[in-house]
């Protein structure tokens, strides 16, 4: 990775009621950026999202979702980066020029959860992929057949398809579910999660305020041609335990693939300039600007990764991850809109019929805690692919702070319902 350097990719935002400064936290010397913006296998970058309109959408298996039958994607898979209304957008209640500010809540509950018994160790269930713009958990998707070979007899006689996953899940082959939900109006039932994707900072914006980080769950309607996408914020503040699974699970990754450099130790070190650097750590205000904290963090090669015991590390990424934890869902309440993909070809944007992405946006952020934060963002940034060139296509925004999130998009004359508390 030619000329690779990365220095702290975004300092945590401070909530509302800051918790005492954290201790500067070891980051590795081997931070690589792309000094193209296009490395490894990476198909667009964040340099110039004007170009975004330019990628091919057909050629990219990311995007073609390929655990799904051609037919399912391939009429809205022409590039959209340039039409309609995109995302992410900022949601707020009372926001000016936004359709129906204060339109009511149409749904008709709130949304369903079930945690699924997959572990994180089931690796032909569950694999922790990192790409140039994103931390991914992709799920594989049930295998669809006969009642009767997917769950054994019926008690009743059904002679339908699984997994029946209507009404209670647990009593509809749950020895063997993904996490599911059910979504409130017209979505008809529970349907699987078919990935989680980890951004840096956040996408979308509550009330101007943007976040730490965005952690999105997918859930795709083969059937409709169409996906809820559910996003959740994530600040700055205490230790996560549940989310602390899916952190080693991708260090876990990515020391996999850097081991596979190993041999090329030379050929490195004259492609990578390994320095000792620091950065300022910085804090969002509520006018979305960054103030100082006078905070350094030193790079080194040590001790970025998790301080716990190899065995324990080895426990929790084997353990069940529940994606509905009441650790990361702070609440039932969202602000819900029709939007895009966030990344080329920005499905999505051509409206009816081709309306692809239904984003739930919750109101309250989870919390994770410095040191996760930025083991989490340097899975990302360090990451290397099967040639030992540099994954990441993350970019310095206005902030000088490395970024993966797309701009904000207008939200004018955006149909925006909010079910949130007041």
């Amino acid at each position: 990775y030619k000329s690779c350097v990365y220095e702290l990719f975004m300092a945590p935002i401070a909530p509302s009621t800051p918790p005492p400064s954290p201790a500067p936290v070891s980051l590795p010397d081997g931070h690589c950026a792309a000094t193209s913006g296009y490395s490894g296998s990476a198909y667009f970058d964040y340099d110039n999202q004007a170009n975004w309109k330019n990628v091919n959408g057909q050629t990219n298996d990311k995007i073609r979702f390929s655990k799904f039958p051609a037919h399912v994607f391939d009429f809205k898979l022409h590039n959209q980066c340039a039409m309609g209304k995109q995302s992410p957008i900022n949601v707020c209640d009372g926001s000016s020029g936004q359709r129906n500010t204060y339109a009511p809540c149409y749904e008709s509950h709130e949304i369903f959860q079930y945690g699924g018994v997959w572990k994180l160790s089931q690796t032909d269930k569950i694999q922790a992929k990192i790409f140039g713009s994103k931390l991914r958990l992709e799920y594989a998707t049930r295998t669809w057949g006969p009642y009767s070979t997917c769950c054994g007899n019926s008690p009743n006689g059904y002679t339908g398809w699984c997994p029946l996953i209507y009404g209670n899940p647990e009593r509809t082959c749950g020895h063997d579910l993904p996490p599911l939900a059910d979504f409130p109006h017209h979505w008809n039932g529970y349907t699987q999660i078919n990935h989680i994707d980890f951004k840096f900072p956040s996408e979308h914006t509550i009330c101007g305020k943007r976040y730490d980080a965005e952690i999105t769950y997918w859930f795709v309607w083969a059937n409709r041609k169409a996906a809820i996408n559910m996003a959740i914020m994530v600040e700055y503040g205490n230790h996560n335990h549940e989310l602390e699974k899916v952190i080693l699970k991708f260090e876990e990754t990515n020391r996999n693939a850097r081991k596979k450099c190993t041999g090329r130790v030379r050929d490195l070190k004259e492609q990578t300039n390994f320095t000792e650097a620091s950065e300022s750590e910085f804090e969002y205000t509520s006018s979305n600007e960054y103030s100082s904290l006078n905070e350094e963090a030193s790079m080194n090669t040590s001790s970025w990764q998790s301080n716990e015991p190899l065995n324990s590390q080895r426990q929790l990424s084997n353990d069940h991850f529940n994606p509905f934890s009441k650790e990361i869902i702070k609440t039932v309440h969202f602000y819900g809109y029709w939007g895009t993909t966030t990344e080329p070809p920005c499905l999505g944007a051509a409206g009816n019929p081709f309306r692809f992405i239904a984003w739930r946006i919750m109101d309250k952020p989870t919390q994770m805690s410095f040191n996760q934060l930025t083991r989490l963002k340097q899975a990302l940034l360090s990451n290397v692919d099967g040639n030992c060139k540099c994954t990441s296509v993350a970019k310095k925004n206005s902030n000088n702070q490395w970024s993966v999130a797309r701009d904000l998009q207008s939200s004018a004359s955006r149909n925006i319902h909010k079910c949130t508390s007041n």
